[in-house]
Order: structure tokens, then C-alpha cells, then sequence
């Protein structure tokens, strides 16, 4: 955590408030970009790789993951292509915006992903944890820091050079680590495919891009708004601080996800409950100490980005207040897709999405971050709410007899 902050602190050092909002911007854009790229395969890898796994099922393994590389090359090459001609027709070239740089490397940023995904699919969670939260991050604060010691103009689009090559190391890490941690019955089997994919990747993915959205529309909506640019800075520094609290449940949840496969497979109420009870305690007891931080000291956090940037504090407060009940409850929507209600979790993200893209437009016009953060947070607290209390109600069902 400490590590992805401090790349977020550094880059808004470098780059001032103005040039922060640019590189804030491009990174949320670039955020959206790789659920799409992605196309759900790292995520539906999840649900169904381990229950191959259990199954001795080596050829669909294999089919799967060349599947998902399949996919995913060529939806990542086709998203880059077309906002590269997008930034052309729009400013003449794709090299004039800080994210026409970033979406080159939106190939590699997607593949990260996937196959980290893949790596925690295989129950090995501290492996790709370490990648995705420690080797990508400490790689761009230590460009970030080379880049500007070397150069004497310094803008939003270096940044993100050093953002994507981040992902690029990432990939080459994970890769490696797949090579490793795979059976060699996989590499030994022959691949087999299953149309079905197809549907349950497009589900999974679209899950994926509305939770991100969740998460980043606010910065996009508040750059299209007439509201100072620093408004924009201040709210994307507070959501970046807020967002720290994710990084358990982002953790956890893929280390916790396999296993609720294998419950939900086997109906094993008994073995569910202790993995609930198991993670609501350290979880909840990080969201708590993470709020206290947050009250108490959220101020000075904030002012490691620079002395202004306290002006988000308020902000801070209601956004850290949505992503620790996000954190809290993250396994709830992954359950209801698990057991097949993937409709249902799309309609309510799907609502709640378009609801904070409209209050966060009104609030954050009329009150700038902390309206922007209010939106936000009334959202997340009620989707959130939904999700838990339908999951719940279907959990406690896996221990009634059959036909009950």
C-alpha cells in the first residue's frame, strides 16, 4: 500500500495540481480501458479455473488461459487503435494528450492483469498479490523518480510512460510466475474449449467495468464540469488516498474467491462460515482503523501531495466511508455471480453506476470534491447494502436440505 501510494504522492510532486489532474485523468481512462481489454477472462478465471484444478480437468485449463490471451490481444489492440485515432482526429496527433501515450502500452496493462488473475487462480494469492500490488508499483516510482532526475521538462505524458512500463514488468513477472506454479499436466494436455466461455467472460467483464467505473467516473465527470482544474486534482487525490482501504479486499477477495468456488461446489455451509467469520474479522477491523486514520490525521495525508491539496479533506472523509463498506462487503456481488445471479449484479451496478455519474455531475458542480465525494459515497453505501443483504439471505440456503 504504502508503495502505490507513494508513486501517487510523487507523480502529483512532480507534476503540480494542473499537470496531477492531466496524469489523474489519463490513469482513470486507462483504468476503464483495461476492463474492457481484459474482456472478463482474468475475472471468470477465477470462478472456473480452480474447479478444473480440483477436477483434474488439465485440458480445459490450458484451453482456457490460451483462450483468455486470445481474447484479450485482440480487444486490447482494437480499444488502443481506436482511441489513437480518436486523439488524432480530435488534437492532430495521439501523442498530444498524456492519454494517447498510455493507451500504447494498454496491450501489456490488460495482459498484467489477466495473468495475474490467472496466478491467484491457481491459489497462489501472495504471488500475485506481490506482483500486482509491490513489482508494478515500485517499477513506476522508481521511473517516475529516474526520469525526472534525468529530464528538465517534466509532464503528465512522461508519467505515463512510466505507468505502462510498470505494466510491462508486471506482465514479464506474472508470466514467469505461471511457468512455475502450473501442473505440468496442463502444459501436457491437449486444449479444450467451451463455446459457454464466451457469455460468462462478457458478464464477468461487464461487472468488472462497472465496479471500476465506480471508482473512477467521478474524476471524468468532474473534468467535463466548469468547476478549477484543482477541484479536479483535489478530488482525484482524496479517491486515491480513499481507494488505499481496497487494496485489502483486492487482496483477500482473490485469495478468498477460489475457496468460496469450492464451497459453493460442494454446498460445505460449515466450511463457509468460518471462512466468513474469518475474513469479516480482519477485514472489518482494517476498515476501521483505516477511518480512524482518516479522521483523525486525513489532513495530513492529503498534504503530502502538497499544502493545497488539504482543501480535499471533507472529501476524503465521505469517499473513505464508501470504499471501507466497498471493502467490507466485497465478496457479496462475487457470491451472487458465483451462484449464477450475474443479471441481477449488473442491474444493481448498472443502476448505481448511472446514479453516480448524475449526482456526482449535480453535487460536484454545486460544492467542487466535496460534493463529488458525497455522490459517492451515498451510492456506494447503498449498493453495497443491497448486495449484502441478497447474498446473505442465499448463503445461509446452502445448508437446507435438498428440495427445502
Amino acid at each position: 500500500a504504502g508503495v502505490g501510494y507513494a508513486t501517487s504522492v510523487v507523480a502529483a510532486r512532480l507534476l503540480g495540481p494542473a499537470g496531477f489532474e492531466n496524469y489523474a485523468v489519463a490513469v482513470a481512462s486507462l483504468a476503464l480501458l483495461s476492463t474492457i481489454a481484459e474482456a472478463g477472462t482474468g475475472k471468470y478465471a477465477l470462478r472456473v479455473v480452480p474447479a478444473y484444478m480440483v477436477r483434474s480437468r488439465w485440458g480445459l485449463v490450458l484451453g482456457y488461459w490460451r483462450f483468455s490471451i486470445r481474447c484479450c490481444t485482440v480487444v486490447s489492440f482494437c480499444a488502443a487503435l481506436i482511441v489513437v485515432v480518436w486523439e488524432g482526429i480530435t488534437a492532430g496527433s495521439f501523442l498530444a494528450h498524456p492519454l494517447g501515450v498510455g493507451v500504447l502500452f494498454l496491450p501489456a496493462i490488460a495482459f498484467c492483469g489477466v495473468a495475474i488473475d490467472f496466478v491467484m487462480a491457481n491459489r497462489a494469492a501472495l504471488v500475485g498479490a506481490s506482483i500486482a500490488r509491490l513489482v508494478v508499483p515500485a517499477t513506476t516510482l522508481l521511473l517516475l523518480l529516474v526520469t525526472a532526475a534525468q529530464l528538465t521538462v517534466y509532464g503528465a505524458s512522461w508519467a505515463l510512460v512510466c505507468y505502462g512500463l510498470g505494466s510491462v514488468v508486471g506482465s514479464v513477472f506474472a508470466a514467469i510466475a505461471l511457468r512455475r506454479i502450473v501442473p505440468s499436466e496442463v502444459n501436457n494436455s491437449d486444449p479444450q474449449l467451451r463455446w459457454q466461455w464466451v457469455g460468462q467472460c462478457l458478464a464477468f467483464g461487464g461487472h468488472a467495468f462497472l465496479a471500476t467505473w465506480m471508482f473512477r467516473i467521478g474524476i471524468l465527470v468532474m473534468e467535463l464540469l466548469p468547476v478549477p482544474e484543482t477541484e479536479v486534482a483535489y478530488f482525484a487525490a482524496a479517491m486515491e488516498t480513499a481507494c488505499l482501504i481496497l487494496l485489502v479486499s483486492k487482496s483477500t477477495d482473490k485469495l478468498f474467491q477460489p475457496e468460496m468456488a469450492v464451497v459453493i461446489g460442494e454446498e460445505d455451509l460449515n466450511y463457509g462460515m468460518r471462512l466468513r467469520s474469518k475474513r469479516l474479522l480482519t477485514v472489518g477491523a482494517s476498515c476501521l482503523a483505516f477511518m480512524l486514520v482518516i479522521l483523525l490525521f486525513g489532513d495530513r495525508v492529503l498534504a503530502l501531495y502538497g499544502p493545497s491539496f488539504t482543501s480535499g479533506y471533507a472529501a476524503l472523509c465521505f469517499a473513505a466511508t464508501g470504499t471501507s463498506l466497498a471493502t467490507l462487503f466485497s465478496l457479496s456481488p462475487d457470491y451472487l455471480k458465483f451462484i449464477g445471479r450475474t443479471t441481477f449484479v449488473l442491474v444493481i451496478t448498472i443502476s448505481a453506476a448511472l446514479a453516480l455519474a448524475l449526482l456526482t455531475a449535480v453535487l460536484g458542480y454545486q460544492f467542487g470534491a466535496t460534493g463529488a465525494g458525497a455522490a459517492f459515497c451515498v451510492v456506494m453505501v447503498g449498493m453495497m447494502m443491497t448486495f449484502m443483504t441478497t447474498a446473505s439471505r442465499d448463503f445461509y440456503r446452502l445448508g437446507e436440505p435438498k428440495g427445502s
